[in-house]
């Protein structure tokens, strides 16, 4: 009798067991997931994203919460049907409950560069780099370094420009990028650099011809200023014979930097640049284009 007993009681055990399997199996939460992965799988994106819709107004009755992974569903959805707008609202919802789906943070940035949101961008996208070894983070590697330098983290935007790809670092706008990087933290050598690769990708870019315009100043004042000094260290008629062919040199140095600076003057007339013109027809005994370009300047 115990042993029969037993054997009841295992047996009702077992009928509850794939009475709740039934029921777990065809609840409309289960069947409603089963057709969206079905219909994604098979490119019916729009019956996709009815269900994944279904799917999260099941889960919310009774104001429960909807999980993250639905409104990863719907999203996904969404945008391949490049409905931008509802993908936005479903990836930001999935984000927001915690959501670090690699896919996911990848969507939401792209779409926050196409709207402008910048500040949002940089956000998801500093949480994707984390996850260093996905795909999609590498994929936005260089979009993340672009927008630091938007964002004008220059020092951030430098050790990131480490990791960019050599193509990267041979093109336009990975050049222009890097130009103004080095010209705002004051890497001088490598600003010099630099500026010589775009111009030469890109001859009309104007930080590049200002930093080489102002490069041949240097040279040409450099020249003149080691002639002096060593006159004026030993002044005799000699060395006053040297001083005179050194100073024609430097004269065409001058006016050869006159040339590059008035250049890039005339695109943008920065004050700046008006003060190094200046310098130079002072060098030239030019008083009267001296004065004029000093007033400029102030």
């Amino acid at each position: 009798m115990r042993n029969l007993s037993k054997f009841k009681g295992f047996a009702f055990f077992l009928i509850v067991t794939a009475m709740m399997l039934s029921l777990t199996q065809c609840s409309p939460i289960a069947g409603l997931q089963k057709k969206y992965t079905s219909s994604l799988e098979q490119g019916d994106y729009q019956a996709a994203l009815d269900y994944a819709e279904a799917l999260m107004a099941e889960q919310g009755k009774d104001n429960k919460d909807v999980p993250a992974e639905t409104y990863l569903m719907a999203g996904k959805s969404a945008l391949k049907l490049k409905q931008t707008d509802k993908a936005l609202k479903n990836l930001a919802l999935a984000y927001s409950l915690g959501s670090s789906d690699a896919e996911m943070l990848s969507d939401l940035a792209l779409i926050y560069k196409q709207k402008g949101e910048m500040s949002k961008e940089m956000r998801v996208l500093n949480d994707l780099m984390k996850q260093t070894d996905s795909e999609y983070a590498k994929a936005l590697n260089e979009r993340y370094f672009m927008i630091n330098v938007e964002a004008e983290l220059y020092d951030k935007a430098d050790t990131l420009w480490q990791t960019q790809t050599p193509a990267f670092k041979e093109s336009k706008e990975g050049l222009t990028a890097y130009l103004m990087i080095c010209y705002k933290l004051r890497k001088s050598n490598e600003v010099s650099a630099t500026a010589k690769k775009l111009v030469k990708l890109d001859p009309t870019n104007y930080l590049a011809r200002r930093t080489l315009a102002i490069d041949v100043y240097y040279i040409a004042d450099d020249h003149y200023k080691k002639a002096m000094a060593t006159y004026n260290k030993n002044k005799t008629r000699r060395n006053y014979a040297i001083l005179l062919k050194e100073l024609i040199k430097s004269g065409k140095n001058y006016r050869y930097a006159l040339s590059k600076l008035k250049a890039v003057y005339k695109i943008q007339k920065e004050k700046h640049l008006a003060l190094y013109i200046s310098n130079v027809y002072a060098r030239l005994n030019d008083k009267k284009m001296m004065a004029y370009y000093k007033r400029l300047s102030k």
